[in-house]
C-alpha cells in the first residue's frame, strides 16, 4: 500500500500536539500543499516560537517594603529604609 506525499502531510499534521493548532488551521486555509520537507522545516520554527513565547512569559515584580528603626535616645527619631525584593513570576 503506497500513501502519497499529500496524505503524509495530512496525517502529520493530524498527530501534533494542541500547541500547533494555528499551524493546522494555516495549513487547511491555504490554497497550496506543502512536502513533507517543507512540514518539518515549518514545525521546527514553530517549535522554536512556541519554546520562545514560553520563555517570554516571566514577569519581574520589584517589591518595597519600608522599615522604620527607632533610636532611644530620649526622643524618637525615625530612621526609614528600603528594601527591594525582586520577585520572578512563571505564567503559566
Amino acid at each position: 500500500m503506497n500513501v502519497d506525499e499529500d496524505m503524509m502531510v495530512h496525517l502529520a499534521l493530524n498527530s501534533l500536539s494542541k500547541e500547533f493548532k494555528s499551524l493546522r488551521d494555516t495549513y487547511i486555509a491555504q490554497k497550496e500543499s506543502w512536502t513533507l520537507n517543507d512540514l518539518i522545516y515549518i514545525c521546527v520554527q514553530q517549535e522554536h516560537n512556541i519554546i520562545r513565547e514560553r520563555d517570554a512569559k516571566m514577569v519581574n515584580l520589584v517589591q518595597s517594603k519600608q522599615n522604620k528603626e527607632y533610636r532611644n535616645k530620649g526622643t524618637t527619631a525615625g530612621k526609614e529604609k528600603e528594601k527591594e525584593r525582586i520577585i520572578t513570576i512563571q505564567m503559566l
